[in-house]
């Protein structure tokens, strides 16, 4: 059996966490040179703004998932964690992305705490089906186009390395209020950390050679964010 252990599984979360480092160390800079005297109280007493905050809560989810897949898969499950899209890094990544027994898989991790995730259909038999994903009742359908930009770099990839696998596309929610049925939009699966590992434990027909050759070839093309 060809040996991974080389390859460069990624950090989960790495890039979110990295972003909150330079957001917090940017802010308490500033604070500190706005107050010389009174920076280190006000940073201890001022809660820290939802823009650099959500970055650690961010990385914390991905970790969250990167440990429960872990846990729960089986070794028919390789994993890569945070992965570039491209070389320049400017146009996002993948948290998580695993060559599977039944193909290969893409979960863009969400973390919303307490929040309410739905889908919304309208229209059908006369006027078109409108799909829509509501978080706590908002339209965030915005959120699939960055799932569609991954899709469209992993699916060229697995085409050039002339592997015509299925590509499995889920939204991984973290601390949210999911559906009891679990449910699609856009081919997308809205699922929790549970939901995500019994898909890729699934069987297929992918042996151990094959899924190291693959995961060795996405490493490769994809690197650590």
């Amino acid at each position: 059996m060809t040996s991974l252990d080389d390859v460069d599984r990624g950090t989960p979360g790495g890039s979110l966490l990295r972003q909150y480092e330079q957001r917090r160390t940017r802010r308490e800079q500033e604070v500190r040179n706005r107050h010389p005297r009174l920076g280190g109280l006000l940073l201890r007493v001022q809660a820290e703004p939802t823009t650099t905050s959500s970055f650690l809560s961010g990385a914390r989810g991905e970790a969250f998932v990167a440990q429960r897949l872990m846990r729960k898969c089986g070794p028919t499950v390789e994993l890569l964690f945070n992965r570039r899209l491209s070389a320049r890094g400017r146009d996002g990544d993948i948290d998580v992305l695993a060559v599977t027994a039944n193909g290969v898989h893409l979960v863009d991790v969400k973390r919303y705490l307490r929040a309410t995730v739905r889908v919304r259909r309208s229209g059908g038999l006369l006027l078109p089906l409108k799909e829509q994903l509501l978080i706590n009742g908002r339209d965030q359908t915005r959120l699939l186009d960055s799932v569609e930009r991954q899709r469209q770099v992993v699916g060229g990839l697995l085409d050039a390395f002339g592997a015509p696998l299925p590509l499995h596309l889920a939204m991984c929610f973290v601390d949210a209020d999911l559906p009891l049925v679990p449910e699609r939009i856009g081919g997308v699966a809205l699922l929790g950390s549970k939901g995500v590992a019994r898909r890729m434990d699934k069987p297929g027909p992918l042996d151990a050679e094959a899924r190291a050759r693959l995961l060795r070839c996405l490493a490769g093309e994809l690197p650590p964010a």
